[in-house]
């Protein structure tokens, strides 16, 4: 078995092959932005809903994400949208769910 400084320095390896992992997918991810943004207006209402979620998901540091509060205007737009894409719960539709990520974008930011 490891003791328990083995298992600090295995611990301490994973973590930072973690946050190098998390760095490098952060420089993937920017320039996909104007991407996502443009799926917003797609006709597919799982296209558009996996648009608002990838602006809400973190990047290397937790409190980043893909979106900034300046995209929440764009979301705000979808506001009205009662698409919900097929197989979902009742109730998860694009619109409330872009008003949930508008709003904790425009938190993160303030």
């Amino acid at each position: 078995g490891l003791d328990a400084r083995q298992v600090e320095q295995l611990i301490d390896q994973m973590c930072g092959m973690v946050h190098a992992f998390l760095h490098r997918l952060q420089r993937v991810l920017a320039p996909a932005k104007p991407v996502v943004l443009s799926a917003l207006s797609s006709p597919s209402a799982l296209a558009r809903i996996t648009a608002v979620w990838a602006l809400e998901a973190p990047l290397a540091n937790p409190r980043q994400s893909l979106g900034a509060a300046n995209d929440a205007a764009a979301l705000l737009k979808l506001a009205d949208d009662k698409a919900s894409p097929k197989g979902f719960p009742a109730g998860v539709t694009v619109g409330a769910e872009a008003k949930r990520v508008a709003a904790v974008l425009q938190k993160r930011g303030a």
